[in-house]
């Protein structure tokens, strides 16, 4: 069975609570969307679905269990000891370049096996939703906004995601397939190199003028990048990735030939320790067993008092008084 213990996350669509497991004690993360309407279970379906379908890769967020009832869907995750990217990025823990080096890699190679084994596009990449555990391993979580790719003609046209990390090719409105997804691991290594977000002034201005700078991203990015006091490697990998050009884009599989090739990245292992001298970390985390289902849940908890946690206040007085 699965005790809640205190809400890790808040979303749109709904709330993460961190769990503890019996009798092994073992933590895991149990994931409440209440049906509240068509959209938001489209949404926590089709997460389920891609999930399934990329569980074969240590880069991308296990999901444990699932199941639905009348009032929520729940989604069983393995726990990330030290929260998001976006916590850690943060925080006043400072990374090293070499951290950052095995950091891109691991993201690269996740995108890699999901836009070429599983012909998925992520869609809302962002340190938010990059999770960190133990000695440093990242994977990919929070699949509600991704597509599958089914052929090589197939393309997106939805105005999807966190608009500091879209593609130009997005804020222009036009057609966009995998290359958009290599812009915002871009963004996200920029952020990780200078501690802030890549278009953090110009979102001041709002969404549109935002759009409008990022339209014009071939004119702005370089000179960010000179302003960055980084060996020349990373300065051409930030180019490549923020390239203006779709086509022109950096490939994931050539992101990470070129971290497994290059000397300030090639022992990039960080300190097995990031956040654990602040908090131990229990032996069962990060061992690399994964968790069978009926080692992991016996049988479904009762959460019917998550589902009222995890919706808005409004919400729930509209249908009190229904």
């Amino acid at each position: 069975t699965l005790t809640p213990t205190r809400p890790v996350g808040r979303g749109q669509f709904g709330t993460v609570y961190l769990c503890k497991q019996h009798p092994s004690g073992k933590r895991c993360c149990l994931k409440v969307v209440p049906a509240r309407d068509e959209d938001v279970k489209k949404r926590a379906c089709r997460e389920i679905h891609l999930l399934l379908m990329s569980q074969g890769h240590a880069g991308i967020v296990h999901m444990l269990d699932h199941w639905t009832d009348a009032r929520a869907l729940y989604i069983v995750m393995e726990y990330a000891s030290h929260g998001s990217l976006d916590k850690l990025l943060r925080s006043s823990y400072s990374l090293t370049l070499c951290q950052i080096g095995h950091f891109l890699c691991q993201i690269a190679d996740a995108l890699l096996f999901l836009h070429s084994e599983v012909r998925v596009m992520h869609r809302d990449l962002k340190p938010a939703n990059v999770l960190v555990c133990t000695h440093g391993q990242l994977k990919l979580a929070d699949f509600g906004l991704s597509k599958v790719l089914g052929s090589e003609s197939d393309a997106c046209s939805t105005l999807v995601g966190s608009p500091m990390y879209m593609a130009p090719e997005l804020c222009a409105r036009e057609p966009y397939r995998f290359p958009a997804d290599v812009w915002s691991a871009g963004g996200i290594l920029y952020e990780m190199i200078a501690r802030k977000k890549l278009w953090e002034e110009e979102a001041k201005d709002g969404v549109p003028k935002l759009f409008l700078r990022i339209r014009n991203s071939r004119d702005h990015v370089p000179e960010k990048i000179r302003h960055l006091s980084i060996p020349m490697e990373f300065c051409r990998l930030l180019q490549g990735m923020l390239d203006h050009d779709p086509q022109a884009r950096l490939s994931c599989a050539a992101v990470v030939d070129a971290f497994r090739c290059r000397p300030v990245v090639r022992s990039s292992r960080p300190a097995p320790i990031l956040f654990d001298k602040e908090r131990p970390v229990p032996k069962h985390e990060g061992n690399g067993r994964q968790l069978k289902h009926k080692e992991l849940i016996p049988h479904p908890p009762d959460t019917r008092h998550l589902v009222e946690l995890a919706t808005p206040r409004h919400v729930r007085v509209k249908a009190h008084g229904a």
